[in-house]
């Protein structure tokens, strides 16, 4: 247990994240992975190739005549100290005549890197440092997936007394940019959970569901129940050995599926367990080995055909939640039909926000 904990704050009028470039820009470079594991010249070699004017110009209208000091993303991965995002920092601030600053760093490390949803909303990153009361701040990152750790970042600055007045990150999902939930998400989820999910919310992380990104709120809209996005976070946390609260409080015990169908309750295993314990589970179940089987070629797809990792583990969990869906709903997930399952289609503006 930790005595820190993830942070949000109100949006406010919170601008658009500013981004350069696509999720498959980064780790087509030759100097990725070492960049990725710590190596800041492989780092500052990629920030200084890919960093665009448009993107310089694009931050400068953003703080117009204000000076903030650019804060990196300071996290430490699986595979060492990302270094992308601090040399992104030293280009941008470069290039701007801004500082960086260095002593805002994140207090531990929580594995969000080509993390799926649940782990994403169960596990957000908390901050130490010092931050200057009403010093504007500008964020940087290496990529914008839901947003969660840049809106734990900005919230751990807010709640001292800094403002910070945006973020830059070298890639993003187009739909990602308007981080803020909408008001619309808001009625759409309070329509389908009422007040349940905001009460379950604040009780859990000590925030409202009103802090959240639209991308973050977008996976509570769709859950089949309160139940069910407690079990899944729950699940999430134990994983990854959190099985008490980072805010210090237990967290929730894992509920049973009492209260769901039964193919409501085949459909959460589904978006949590392994084929292997699937099949293990529901034997001779010809819903779940079709789903599987479905599942395991949309997996071959996306290794083959997809090369981006962020965008692989987006392509692979739509699919994984799609199949669910059809669980949850009584409906198949034949075999005739896994080509139409896992050829990526077009996404309407609104699923672009959710992921």
């Amino acid at each position: 247990m930790t005595e820190h904990k993830a942070e949000r704050a109100p949006w406010g009028d919170f601008p658009a994240v500013v981004r350069n470039g696509d999720l498959k820009d980064l780790s087509k470079e030759p100097e990725y992975e070492a960049a990725k594991h710590g190596d800041p010249a492989a780092a500052l070699a990629i920030a200084r190739r890919l960093m665009k004017p448009e993107t310089v110009d694009s931050v400068k209208a953003m703080i117009g005549d204000q000076k903030p000091k650019v804060v990196p993303v300071l996290a430490v991965e699986s595979g060492g100290n990302n270094k992308i995002p601090l040399m992104a920092a030293h280009v941008l601030a470069d290039r701007l005549g801004l500082e960086v600053e260095y002593n805002i760093v994140q207090a531990e490390k929580v594995g969000r890197t080509n993390s799926n949803a649940d782990h994403r909303l169960a596990i957000n990153p908390a901050f130490v440092g010092e931050v200057e009361r009403d010093q504007p701040y500008l964020i940087v990152d290496d990529t914008l997936a839901m947003g969660g750790t840049l809106a734990s970042l900005r919230g751990y600055i807010e709640n001292r007394g800094g403002k910070v007045l945006g973020a830059a990150v070298m890639t993003a999902h187009p739909g990602a940019v308007d981080m803020p939930v909408k008001p619309q998400m808001l009625a759409a989820i309070e329509q389908k959970h009422g007040k349940a999910m905001d009460e379950y919310w604040r009780s859990t992380f000590d925030y409202g569901i009103e802090q959240l990104t639209q991308g973050e709120a977008g996976h509570l809209r769709k859950a089949l129940s309160v139940d069910a996005i407690r079990d899944r976070i729950t699940a999430a946390r134990d994983a990854a050995g959190w099985g008490v609260g980072k805010s210090g409080a237990e967290a929730p015990e894992r509920p049973g599926q009492q209260d769901l169908t039964p193919e409501q309750a085949k459909a959460e295993d589904f978006r949590q367990l392994s084929s292997q314990e699937l099949l293990k589970k529901y034997p001779g179940d010809k819903a779940i080995q079709d789903a599987a089987s479905v599942y395991a070629v949309a997996d071959k797809f996306a290794q083959v055909n997809i090369q981006d990792d962020a965008e692989r583990g987006r392509f692979v969990d739509s699919v994984r939640a799609r199949l669910a869906d059809n669980l949850a709903l009584g409906k198949d997930n034949p075999a005739p039909k896994i080509a139409e399952a896992v050829e990526p289609k077009p996404r309407n503006h609104e699923d672009d926000l959710e992921r």
